[in-house]
């Protein structure tokens, strides 16, 4: 059936097509779809499949095609509609064939080509005439399929055609050599030039009223080739002329892609020759030239320009030659074709195979015995090499939109047949052909050894500067969290990026980083809080807490540059610069408010190009770069405002939607929302920690290159004191999210480091192009999987928590008591400002920090709105200032029943902590006398940190290396203090067995033993009580005379000796408090017995002790309540006016 009215034909058939009316903005939903397609297939199926993208760019055009056909689908039926009947159909020849066989000419290697010239007209213009007319009379004599001759030769002329671009990087990845490269390269565009002249002469014999003359097909063809030549050399010197008078890249790239167009739309239309000849000299004009018209920063982006152009221009060809052929089947399946149709494109492969191996076979002598000295493996592979692409589909294209002008009614069949059997004989050129290459280019291709062992050296030399490289940054502050394990499993050249086993390596040592929790191991009896974090922040001491300020920190310290900055250096000048100083005087008294604000706008334009770089190589995360951009543009529409730039992306949260936050802050306490809230908040964590360490790298880059007024200096000083002081935050808090940032930027900074080596290798001729894309793809693929298998992280849960923290550890030991714990305490979900505890007010319980971030402020006006952190640095250092995850608050407030000395604010988004009521705690003292122990000492030191501020380091140098002492020796140690007292020989006689010490803290051991500690013992704990150690009304003489002296009583302290001050006295306990023990004491009256007297703190209720020894006279009773330290020798009344408990040293 003739098709006089392509139009109403298609719609009979696919009605869908045209169920929505078209309007002109809707033609571009269908190329744009094909190169979002082309996009997703090259990035994520192309290598995974092992099939070229340009295959399953044109099987989605087929879906596209069926779908279409049968599918309403709105305003992309309509897009449909117009382009499945272009009108003219000439204008995708227009549109799409330029960039593509500009980009190849261009690029080609001029200097083997010249060389190659004679071969490849050889296969461009003879192979070519010879296959068209074999084809033709494959199809007609072998195939029997009725076509007029004239026919065949136009299908033959189309299947000539080969791809340049598929073939090119399909061999350079193989490692073909350049002869056969650049054969291939100048056959694939000649040949599409030649091939498109004979196709357009058969064609234009196949139209109605044309009379067939081969003298005038010959004509034709004549003309078409030699003036497309000549109109190329004419086209090619004007641009070189042009582009050696230029120097702009803008106007370089824009005449190139101009000249592109205008050399074929001139021949193609006005002179009536070949576009493509003419494009082709064109660009070899251009490739003669070696680029040297073009500047240098316009040659730089003049590659990439074109590539990406080819790039668009090749996915909307394949795409729209899958939905053609679709249709065509469609149209033409009830109207002649059959199954015998399709079953006929297999046939023809292997026939069209065979005669282009057969025909390049007899060219053989002349490919055998030129410069080249091809042999016979590079003859095979280059017959097997040709591959069908967007030309071949472009001149099919064409043949459908003509069908309506050809002669008779066989030219229906002629239209579905050579549609569907280009597109059919493409997609398995590109599936059988391109999937082999690679393998017979290793068959072919013996390996050279002296290249190998150049290129083993060169991969030595870079594995030897990547390790040094490592080394370097081991030592650096900034990154001491890094989970070096997994960098070096990411740098481990002897594993390719792409084996299952990289990846399984890879994925196990994320989830080995997040099983790491906060240590416990060195958790100390001295404090309820863990030791302070080894800090790897900048501007901190390694082995010591944060600094109080900036000025507290040496000026190198806080200049001191980020790793990459010195890594990363190649360019002598850069480095040059930052030993320039400029001699000016930029006092803020001097300087005025205009240049104030220029200085304040050259700052922030030079932090934005620091981080654009940091940006590239992968340092500063995308949501990072996202919100840090925005801040900076803020800024500079500002100028006359100080800079904000942390503090207003800390008030949006670092760019969070509006549903995290609502997540995050109203429903985080659900038990079905909690773990995505913790997900959320754990991300927003790990973007902050991004926002800061960049911030903080941008200033400190600023400030190390440019010279600015203070008041500048003093504002970036306090940007990055803010990045800091969270930086500090994070890494008290969530210890996970700082190693996991810290862990991703080195990774990022050593690719980039090895990406830079591989470069100056490339540079210095140690490796040569081809080895130089096989190490790039190789770093690009491992930087790859930086983002596609991240570090992960757990924080420990809460019963971790418990288990390890000292107080709750021996609760926690037996099930019973844990659930005890777990079923009197409870959980809560606090928002950010949120007051836990207030100042000089009483603690109801015990509260344990699980998850998040709380500060302590000393203030009667403390509040739950969120305190400023700079505001806080003028009274508080950051180690008080900030309590990691672990922490408990109100021990010694519930246990002693006094104020609080600070209030607790949650400083994070959300905390999580645990309350345990001390009612509840103290009832289970009863069933744990040694929890009870432990509570109580842990409150002790709590408390007399007040009087000893040094407690912390008392107790850990006890810890370390104690030796226990018993009751007589350590009376003796502290009452024997100075060697002028007169009792001291009183002492030494009467207590033979025990060494004198000139120091109270010093411990003197006794001959007779040591006394068992009570950690060892229950016993000891519980069962002890003060008729142990007294008795009532004792007669028992005094050993040592104090009553000369006056006592020392105050509210706290009942020590009946004029010689120690309470502060001896609290050392004296914090020293021995380990070998304490609890005594529960009954009320009565009683007197003290023995050798040592009385040392402790009465830790529950009160009690009366006698003013003088009982011995006597005159002498009356204070009263004591708890907390109380005591210190007493014998012969002392105690009278116990209500149940006591006693932390009693022994």
């Amino acid at each position: 059936m003739a098709s006089e009215n392509l139009t109403s034909f298609i719609s009979e058939q696919c009605p869908a097509l045209y169920s929505w009316t078209p309007e002109a903005w809707m033609a571009v939903l269908f190329p744009f779809l094909g190169l979002v397609v082309a996009c997703f297939a090259r990035q994520f199926l192309e290598r995974p499949l092992g099939i070229h993208f340009s295959v399953l760019v044109l099987l989605s055009g087929c879906l596209v095609g069926v779908a279409g056909c049968f599918v309403h689908m709105a305003e992309l039926s309509a897009s449909l509609s117009l382009w499945v009947d272009v009108q003219p159909p000439n204008l995708l020849l227009y549109v799409l064939l330029p960039p593509i066989v500009f980009d190849s000419a261009i690029n080609i290697d001029w200097f083997i080509f010249r060389k190659q010239i004679f071969n490849v007209f050889l296969l461009a213009f003879i192979l070519v005439l010879a296959f068209t007319f074999c084809t033709a009379a494959i199809v007609i004599y072998i195939l029997r399929v009725e076509w007029p001759f004239t026919a065949g030769a136009m299908f033959g002329a189309i299947l000539s055609a080969t791809d340049p671009i598929a073939i090119i990087a399909l061999l350079k990845s193989s490692g073909a050599s350049p002869s056969v490269i650049t054969l291939l390269d100048g056959e694939s565009l000649f040949n599409d030039g030649s091939a498109y002249t004979l196709f357009y002469a058969f064609l234009i014999s196949l139209r109605k009223g044309y009379h067939e003359n081969p003298g005038k097909i010959v004509l034709l063809i004549l003309k078409e080739s030699l003036g497309a030549i000549g109109l190329g050399l004419l086209f090619g010197y004007s641009t070189v002329f042009f582009l050696h008078h230029v120097w702009s890249a803008k106007v370089e790239i824009g005449f190139s892609v101009a000249i592109s167009y205008l050399a074929f739309y001139v021949a193609q239309g006005p002179a009536g020759v070949s576009g493509l000849i003419c494009l082709v000299v064109t660009g070899l004009i251009i490739a003669a030239d070696r680029l040297s018209g073009f500047s240098p920063l316009a040659r730089d982006a003049l590659t990439h320009f074109w590539n990406i152009i080819s790039f668009i221009a090749n996915a909307v060809v394949f795409f729209y030659a899958g939905f053609i052929a679709t249709i065509s089947i469609i149209l033409f399946w009830n109207d002649g074709l059959s199954l015998k149709d399709l079953f006929y494109i297999p046939i023809l492969y292997l026939l069209l195979s065979l005669l282009r191996y057969c025909l390049l076979f007899l060219c053989s002598p002349i490919l055998r015995h030129t410069v080249s000295n091809f042999s016979w493996g590079e003859i095979f592979l280059v017959g097997h090499s040709a591959l069908r692409g967007p030309i071949s589909l472009i001149l099919s294209q064409i043949v459908f939109h003509e069908g309506g002008v050809l002669k008779d009614n066989r030219n229906d069949y002629i239209v579905a047949r050579v549609v569907i059997w280009t597109s059919g004989f493409a997609i398995l050129t590109l599936l059988i052909n391109g999937t082999t290459i690679h393998w017979l280019t290793k068959l072919f291709y013996v390996s050279n050894a002296a290249k190998k062992t150049i290129f083993e050296r060169a991969e030595q030399r870079l594995e030897r500067m990547m390790k040094d490289s490592l080394e370097q940054l081991k030592q650096s502050r900034w990154y001491a969290g890094t989970d070096w394990v997994f960098v070096e499993t990411l740098l481990d050249s002897s594993i390719s990026p792409q084996s299952k086993k990289f990846r399984k390596v890879l994925k196990q040592l994320a989830s080995h980083s997040s099983d790491d929790s906060i240590s416990w191991d060195n958790y100390s009896l001295k404090s309820n809080k863990p030791k302070p974090l080894r800090s790897s922040l900048p501007g901190t001491d390694r082995t010591r807490s944060f600094a109080l300020d900036e000025n507290s920190v040496p000026n190198e310290e806080m200049d001191e540059p980020p790793p990459e900055q010195t890594l990363l250096v190649t360019d002598g000048l850069h480095s040059q610069l930052h030993t320039v100083q400029v001699e000016t005087d930029l006092s803020s008294e001097q300087v005025n408010r205009e240049v104030m604000m220029e200085y304040r706008k050259r700052a922030l334009q030079g932090m934005r190009h620091y981080l654009q770089k940091q940006y590239i190589r992968g340092i500063v995360f995308p949501e990072v770069y996202r919100e840090l951009e925005s801040g900076l543009d803020e800024a500079l529409c500002y100028p006359y405002r100080r800079m904000d730039i942390f503090d207003k992306a800390e008030e949006t949260e670092w760019g969070s939607s509006l549903i995290d936050r609502f997540i995050v802050k109203r429903v985080a306490s659900w038990l079905w929302f909690r773990w995505l809230a913790s997900r959320i908040l754990y991300g927003r964590h790990r973007l902050g920690t991004n926002f800061a360490a960049s911030l903080w790298s941008s200033i400190t880059y600023v400030r190390s290159t440019l010279s600015l007024p203070e008041l500048i200096v003093r504002e970036l000083r306090a940007e990055r004191l803010k990045c800091l002081l969270y930086l500090r935050g994070i890494e008290l808090s969530y210890p996970q999210v700082l190693g996991v940032v810290q862990t991703r930027n080195a990774a990022a900074i050593l690719l980039t480091i090895r990406d830079h080596t591989i470069h100056e290798l490339f540079s210095s001729g140690e490796i040569d192009g081809q080895e130089y894309k096989l190490l790039q793809r190789d770093n690009n693929d491992r930087r790859k999987l930086v983002h596609e298998a991240p570090l992960f992280f757990q924080l420990p849960k809460t019963i971790q928590i418990l288990n390890s923290n000292p107080i709750f550890s021996y609760l926690m030991e037996q099930n019973k008591f844990k659930s005890l714990v777990l079923d009197r305490g409870y959980r809560r979900v606090c928002d950010k400002g949120e007051l836990l505890l207030k100042y000089r007010e009483l603690s109801d319980g015990l509260y344990v920090l699980i998850r998040g971030r709380v500060h302590l402020e000393s203030s009667e006006h403390a509040s739950s709105l969120p305190i400023h952190r700079l505001s806080l640095l003028e009274t508080e250092s950051l180690n008080s200032m900030f309590c990691p995850p672990g922490s408990v608050f109100g021990l010694e407030s519930c246990v002693f029943r006094l104020p609080m000395k600070n209030s607790v604010i949650v400083d994070s988004e959300v905390a999580h902590v645990f309350f345990l009521p001390w009612s509840s705690l103290h009832s289970i003292f009863k069933f744990q006398p040694l929890a009870a122990l432990h509570v109580y000492r842990m409150a002790v030191v709590e408390w007399l940190k007040q009087t000893v501020p040094d407690a912390d380091t008392i107790v850990s140098f006890l810890d370390e290396g104690r030796n226990s002492t018993s009751t007589s020796s350590f009376s003796a140690s502290l009452l024997a203090r100075s060697k002028d007292l007169q009792f001291a020989s009183m002492s030494e006689a009467n207590q033979p067995n025990s060494d004198t010490c000139s120091n109270p803290l010093d411990s003197c051991d006794a001959s007779s033993g040591t006394a068992e500690s009570p950690m060892n013992s229950s016993s000891q704990v519980y069962g002890t009580s003060i008729e142990d150690r007294v008795g009532p009304s004792s007669d028992v003489p005094n050993n040592f005379d104090l009553c000369s002296g006056n006592t020392l009583i105050r509210e706290n302290v009942c020590c009946y000796s004029t010689h120690h001050t309470i502060e001896d006295i609290a050392r004296l306990i914090l020293s021995k408090i380990t070998n304490s023990q609890l005594c529960y004491w009954n009320i009565g009256e009683y007197d003290i017995s023995g050798d040592g007297g009385l040392v402790g703190v009465l830790v529950e209720g009160s009690l009366q002790v006698s003013s003088r020894p009982i011995t006597k006279e005159n002498y009356d009773f204070n009263r004591f309540t708890a907390p109380c330290m005591f210190l007493l020798e014998a012969s002392h009344r105690i009278v116990i006016v209500e149940r006591a408990t006693f932390l009693q040293i022994v």
